[in-house]
């Protein structure tokens, strides 16, 4: 007979190991975190502004969302990195997200269907100034010329090409310096070069006076822009006021968008997220920054290729609302 207790606390132990086990388990699932934030990889210019400071504050924000900035030399890198996966969104110029998504860019010349857009911010124009001494009255007069240029390979180079060419010049035309933008006034004005090509900020916004009465803008003619317009659907006129110190109240240039991209396989609701913020933040700088002032946010959607889905719903709900 006393072979059966001990059969009965061999059970009873058991048991009392798979109700400790079970009530560990419980407690290890009751005790798991919270699912890790979703990380996206921003494609930011080597000296972002207060914009992307702003903009990416205003991103970390949201629930669920940890941005990291990766630095890049700009636009070209941007799309690229963006077809090939090494990124998740940034801002490229319109002439550049066009141009690969229709047929490639170098060295990857293959369209980059990849591509997806989420809206359009402000207006780079390309601006050709000169001392305001100068005998430079037209662009076709830069010929044989020393000449400073964004440097080779970026968005503003790419777009100074396109504009030389429609006035039937190249490089082996002038005599070329390429040069940082930040850098090449204090070059021209030293004596070093006869004239510079700037895209970014408008030229009223970059030089008020007293400054910009040592400088003079040379337009691009209405009929030269027609032409560009004409091949290049992306590039805009831009009526660029010149200030009190110039002869003339404007002078006409042209410029390009600067868009919001990203991967089209990122999802519907974190691009929606995105799209809102984004847009959220420019309506609230319109009154106060320069290159925002004319933001209009019903064209934020006039995107030079496909808008992504997420920000396609936005715009649609947006659209309802009125």
């Amino acid at each position: 007979m006393t072979p059966q207790p001990r059969l009965d606390q061999k059970r009873w132990a058991n048991w009392l190991s798979l109700g400790a086990a079970l009530l560990a388990l419980g407690g290890c699932q009751q005790a798991q975190p919270e699912a890790s934030p979703q990380v996206l990889r921003y494609l930011a210019w080597t000296s972002p502004g207060q914009f992307s400071t702003d903009l990416v504050a205003r991103f970390n924000a949201l629930p669920n969302l940890q941005i990291v900035t990766q630095y890049t030399a700009g636009s070209l890198v941007v799309v690229s990195s963006l077809q090939d996966v090494r990124g998740d969104f940034g801002f490229s110029q319109a002439d550049v997200v066009y141009l690969a998504y229709r047929r490639g860019i170098e060295p990857n010349m293959q369209p980059h269907t990849n591509l997806r857009a989420i809206a359009v911010r402000w207006v780079n124009s390309l601006n050709v100034v000169v001392p305001r001494g100068s005998a430079l009255l037209r662009i076709e007069q830069l010929k044989g010329m020393r000449v400073g240029i964004v440097p080779e390979g970026s968005a503003g180079e790419l777009f100074t090409r396109i504009v030389l060419e429609a006035h039937g010049l190249a490089y082996s035309s002038i005599q070329p310096t390429f040069i940082e933008n930040d850098e090449m006034l204090s070059h021209m004005l030293r004596g070093e070069l006869d004239a510079v090509i700037m895209v970014g900020t408008p030229f009223s916004d970059r030089f008020s006076p007293p400054a910009g009465s040592q400088l003079r803008l040379v337009p691009v003619r209405r009929e030269i822009i027609n032409q560009i317009r004409g091949r290049y659907p992306f590039v805009k006129l831009v009526d660029n006021p010149t200030g009190e110190s110039s002869p003339s109240d404007e002078a006409d240039t042209v410029g390009v968008d600067s868009v919001l991209v990203c991967r089209k396989d990122l999802s519907e609701e974190t691009v929606y997220q995105l799209t809102r913020e984004f847009l959220s933040l420019l309506s609230s700088l319109s009154r106060s920054a320069p290159q925002v002032a004319g933001f209009d946010p019903d064209k934020a959607s006039a995107t030079p290729i496909p808008l992504h889905a997420g920000a396609a719903r936005y715009y649609r709900e947006q659209q309802m609302l009125k």
